[in-house]
């Protein structure tokens, strides 16, 4: 896929995450006025469960969308392992040209992701 499709993609997912985070505000206000206008305590706790029930949805649906936009963002850039110096000039070269044309360096956390926590 191109780089301008994970572009457009990290943009889209970054307004759900703040369209998501918006409507967990708006949900908390409205749960909150509803336990502060109930006129039994046990509609007041029938409230706050709801409360805690759909804020809880809300965050499982945030975590979820931003491990979307971590994907996105792995998959929108070219990663190389850095090669070193065994071969001198020839990998140093390889290194550069790597850097040159928009790969990025793989950190150890990202070796550790891609190998599900096994690095060769």
């Amino acid at each position: 896929m191109s780089l301008e499709y994970y572009k457009k993609q990290m943009v889209d997912l970054r307004a759900k995450l703040q369209k998501e985070k918006d409507a967990k505000k708006k949900d908390n206000e409205y749960y909150a006025s509803l336990v502060k206008n109930a006129s039994s305590p046990s509609s007041k706790a029938s409230y706050r469960k709801s409360k805690i029930d759909r804020a809880a949805s809300h965050d499982r649906q945030i975590e979820s969308i931003k491990r979307q936009i971590e994907n996105c963002n792995y998959n929108g850039h070219a990663h190389y392992f850095p090669i070193g110096s065994f071969n001198g000039l020839t990998l140093t070269a390889a290194n550069d040209w790597a850097k040159s044309v928009g790969c990025k360096k793989v950190t150890d956390k990202e070796i550790a992701q891609i190998s599900r926590g096994t690095i060769f």
